[in-house]
């Protein structure tokens, strides 16, 4: 499968939507046309997203969430605690981030419960260190954080190659 070039766009939908904060970072090296889409995404398509969660066991090939970024948080001791490794975040079923890390302790919402806002609360420092990493390699402008997103989701997921 081709990396198609809109998805950098809808990453930044994702970002939008779960860490408003650091979106505000991001767009600030993003050029106006992912940014445009990246709106439209989260007013009228912000349901399609899901993840796949990894981690040991029976999910080491992943375990399928749908994420409702306005879903009210549980409380985490009803949730399934897991030793995760590594997340895929989905939008409509195309891959548009990969995310791998060291082995973390982390809450996931037990049987059909979608993931919140909570979950990626968690897990925001991961996200952090990989996009100063596109920051950094960029240097400012807004296509060049594109191409740095594009080679990492290349480099990161055999799938998206």
């Amino acid at each position: 499968m081709t990396i198609e070039r809109s998805t950098y766009a809808k990453f930044l939908a994702f970002m939008q939507l779960s860490n408003p904060e650091l979106h505000r970072h991001l767009v600030q090296y993003s050029n106006k046309a992912d940014v445009v889409e990246a709106r439209l995404i989260c007013a009228n398509n912000f349901r399609d997203f899901h993840a796949l969660v990894f981690s040991d066991g029976p999910y080491a090939r992943g375990d399928r969430f749908e994420i409702e970024f306005d879903a009210p948080s549980s409380d985490f001791s009803s949730w399934d605690w897991r030793w995760v490794f590594a997340l895929h975040i989905y939008y409509q079923d195309l891959p548009i981030f990969p995310l791998k890390f060291q082995q973390q302790i982390i809450a996931v919402p037990p049987g059909v419960f979608a993931l919140s806002a909570k979950f990626f609360n968690r897990l925001m420092s991961e996200f952090t260190n990989v996009v100063d990493q596109w920051i950094s390699k960029s240097n400012g402008g807004g296509q060049k954080i594109k191409q740095s997103y594009l080679s990492y989701i290349g480099t990161t997921d055999p799938h998206l190659r």
